[in-house]
């Protein structure tokens, strides 16, 4: 294949604009927006034959269709780049993780597990040895938490009381430890369903080169409640983390703009985690009440810098 020509000043400048925004795009899963920003990259991009770079931003794309609950859209998206992308490629590793999590949110596995272990047996498209690792281990946690989630609810009580949510969270607060938390939250699910959201942790972890099975949790130690807790815990800062910390959501904007921020009563918190996990059909109230007493313990700016959920693609400042 022949190499394009390099990048002009003109592109460089235009793509230093357009590709941030669409990335930002992708996160808020704005799927209109970072459609018409993939546009723009495309005009600037095919003509020249920068083929590779293009699919990226078609990656970005088709995650903002993933996050907007626009899944089949976002399944033939990550199919059409993994077929004009190189397999020796990091755009090609990407959009099969992609694609994986796609079939997880539909609770197929049996499509999604070829994915996963492609995934992992491509992870060596990655040059750097930090960035390697770093990608095998986002890789383990992201599947473990988008089957979670989808395992969850489809098994889900059919009504969360928030007046519960936040008596229990504020029992949580005042009585335990980090630990006792995870502990409680862990507790709650039944043995089969521990086993069924283990299913796709223990399939990725067999995928790893044996040294780095060694880094991770064996199968035994995950089923322990403090360890589930921890997994369901992860599952729903995943959820709730766009609903309460995007500037351009409802909650954020009450909270932070109308000056929420400094109520130290949590029940607008209860509320929130209540409203965004039923959106999720993740309605628990362990899970609902451990996510609130997290938030009341770590404070809501501490937990909206700090746990923004990553994303596959990782960026070159990470």
């Amino acid at each position: 294949m022949t190499r394009p020509p390099p990048l002009t000043d003109l592109q460089k400048r235009r793509l230093g604009e357009l590709e941030p925004a669409l990335r930002l795009a992708s996160k808020r899963g704005d799927y209109s927006e970072a459609r018409r920003l993939t546009q723009a990259i495309q005009g600037l991009l095919r003509k020249t034959g920068h083929e590779t770079r293009l699919q990226q931003a078609k990656n970005w794309l088709f995650e903002a269709a993933l996050e907007d609950g626009r899944i089949q859209t976002a399944i033939s998206g990550f199919e059409g780049v993994r077929k004009k992308t190189n397999k020796r490629t990091r755009v090609y590793l990407e959009a099969t993780a992609l694609l994986a999590i796609s079939y997880l949110r539909l609770r197929d596995f049996d499509s999604a597990k070829p994915l996963i272990a492609e995934a992992h047996a491509r992870v060596n498209n990655i040059n750097s040895d930090r960035r390697r690792r770093q990608f095998q281990r986002r890789l383990v946690d992201r599947f473990e938490v988008e089957w979670t989630i989808a395992v969850l609810a489809d098994d889900a009580p059919s009504i969360l009381d928030t007046d519960e949510v936040y008596a229990d969270a504020g029992r949580l607060v005042q009585t335990t430890t980090g630990d006792e938390l995870l502990k409680y939250m862990g507790e709650s699910l039944r043995a089969d369903q521990v086993d069924q959201i283990l299913r796709v942790y223990e399939f990725s972890r067999k995928q790893l080169p044996s040294a780095d099975r060694k880094l991770l949790p064996s199968p035994e130690d995950k089923r322990k409640r403090r360890e589930v807790g921890s997994t369901l815990l992860a599952s729903a800062k995943r959820v709730i983390w766009r609903s309460l910390c995007d500037p351009e959501s409802d909650v954020y904007k009450m909270w932070f703009t109308n000056g929420l921020a400094k109520v130290t009563d949590y029940r607008v918190i209860a509320g929130a985690v209540s409203a965004s996990l039923l959106s999720a059909k993740l309605t628990y109230l362990a899970i609902a009440a451990g996510a609130t007493a997290m938030l009341v313990k770590m404070g809501v700016e501490v937990f909206c810098e700090s746990f923004q959920p990553p994303s596959m693609m990782i960026g070159r400042s990470e």
